[in-house]
């Protein structure tokens, strides 16, 4: 392994934790956010609308398993026939997603659980990628955002940040569709591995300069 060329790819929540890794960890040199989510309460938010409501389930399940046996509670991660309100990704997309991956895991002999634990909400409420961007240079940041996301204007800010903490080589780059559509072949997946690797292999060849292109 050459210690001079690391870089870290996330997606989605672990595009969050990738962005956190790489702001803590100076031996990653670049790091690649794809569809990565910025706020977390923010995203709580979209979920579940009704903060009160989104409170007490995390609350309830925090004291159930303190004076209780322990039993970890769980929500749905996506909607189904039989499920559609408090679940953790409501969206169309996010169901037909995973209940895809879900039969191709059985199919396989493999199991995936529609679940997310409860006590997911809370965690996910304390991350806050604007301030970890602000304090990841001098590592180089790629990222691609969907359009969808786009619409919310966070990750034109988010991207802005990154430049506060000095000189930074960052590239912003765009994708057609929703969410998963970077995963999917044929919609938006080969363009996230073109621009992944052009970029990773222009900052570890000292080609790469800023590009800064935000819709």
């Amino acid at each position: 392994m050459n210690r001079d060329k690391i870089g870290i790819v996330g997606y989605s929540y672990s595009a969050a934790h990738a962005v956190k890794v790489a702001s803590l960890d100076r031996r990653i040199k670049a790091v690649v956010s794809i569809n990565g989510f910025i706020s977390g309460s923010w995203l709580v938010g979209l979920m579940f609308p009704d903060r009160p409501s989104a409170d007490a389930l995390i609350w309830e399940d925090r004291e159930r398993r303190r004076v209780g046996d322990g039993e970890v509670g769980y929500l749905p991660v996506c909607k189904t026939a039989e499920k559609s309100d408090n679940v953790f990704l409501p969206t169309d997309d996010a169901a037909e997603f995973y209940l895809r991956m879900q039969k191709i895991e059985i199919a396989n002999g493999r199991e995936w659980r529609n679940g997310v634990t409860t006590q997911s909400l809370l965690k996910m409420r304390k991350y806050n990628t604007m301030e970890d961007l602000k304090v990841l240079a001098p590592t180089s940041l790629l990222m691609i955002v969907d359009e969808a996301f786009i619409q919310s204007g966070l990750p034109q800010k988010a991207f802005e940040a990154a430049g506060e903490g000095g000189e930074i080589v960052r590239e912003f780059a765009t994708i057609e569709g929703g969410h998963f559509d970077a995963l999917a072949p044929g919609r938006g997946l080969e363009k996230v591995i073109e621009h992944s690797t052009s970029f990773l292999r222009r900052v570890f060849d000292g080609e790469a300069e800023e590009r800064v292109v935000i819709p």
